[in-house]
């Protein structure tokens, strides 16, 4: 994995370098987990001197953790939309559908957020309530909004407007106000604002979560460890992403640490996060 991490200067400089102990506050007046995630270690030395000990291992697709209460359906890898529409607003069936890009704008490069969600498979949780990532690489973009639907739906559940913040971002759904059902798939998307050829565009990447029940056999692995770090090891193994990612960064905010700091890098590695 260090070779591999080597290999991918990417991650590596930019989680170092963008983040800084700072907490962010939403729009509204709900006491949202809305921060930013600090990594304060130089990361190219580290790769070379702390191999991660976590791995994780994908759910197997062909399980219900990867099926839709419809039966099997093929996963969507993390969308990037493009539309014209009005930020004050959410889509409704008389909104034009956006248009996928394959590419982002160049003029939307620095403002485009990046999900830190598996790129082939969609994520588990085991929480009614998870906390997501991204990485947001500048806080130029004027408007950023956070929205959840459940799969197939127009409609969101539950949306947000957020102060843009540069660096990877973390925000756990409020519990006043969204509980993810269990067996159900959601899909979530941050969108930014960003002017393309003199009119202002909006931006968004969506990907997907799903909701399952924990197992006898994770719950008896979680009752021995002793650590955040060993639970987020087991959650990886056991293929429950979201669980594993907010583990590491909960307890990398509460108390840093080089050896969490590994696990971390290693993990977005690991899903092709490079």
């Amino acid at each position: 994995m260090n070779k591999d991490r080597q290999q991918n200067p990417w991650i590596l400089s930019v989680v170092s370098i963008l983040l800084l102990q700072l907490v962010a506050t939403s729009s509204s007046a709900n006491n949202l987990l809305f921060k930013r995630l600090s990594i304060g270690f130089n990361a190219p030395v580290l790769a070379q001197s702390l191999p991660a000990n976590i791995q994780y291992s994908p759910p197997d697709r062909g399980a219900p953790g990867a099926t839709g209460s419809g039966g099997a359906r093929a996963y969507e890898k993390p969308t990037i939309l493009e539309s014209d529409e009005n930020f004050t607003r959410t889509r409704g069936s008389s909104t034009p559908a956006p248009e996928t890009l394959q590419t982002v704008p160049k003029e939307c490069a620095s403002t485009t957020p990046t999900l830190l969600v598996p790129q082939n498979h969609i994520g588990l949780t085991t929480s009614s309530n998870p906390t997501l990532l991204w990485y947001l690489p500048s806080k130029d973009a004027e408007i950023m909004i956070f929205e959840l639907r459940k799969a197939g739906e127009k409609e969101p559940i539950y949306a947000e407007q957020l102060q843009p913040s540069a660096g990877i971002i973390q925000m756990q759904l409020p519990k006043d106000k969204v509980k993810l059902e269990i067996g159900a798939e959601y899909n979530w998307a941050v969108s930014v604002s960003c002017v393309v050829e003199g009119k202002r565009r909006k931006i968004s990447v969506e990907a997907g979560i799903k909701r399952v029940a924990p197992t006898p056999e994770l719950t008896g692995q979680l009752s021995k460890a002793n650590t955040p770090q060993q639970k987020a090891r087991v959650f990886a193994q056991k293929g429950y992403w979201y669980d594993a990612l907010e583990t590491l960064s909960t307890a990398f905010t509460t108390n840093p640490n080089q050896s969490t700091y590994a696990d971390i890098l290693s993990l977005l590695d690991q899903v092709g996060l490079n």
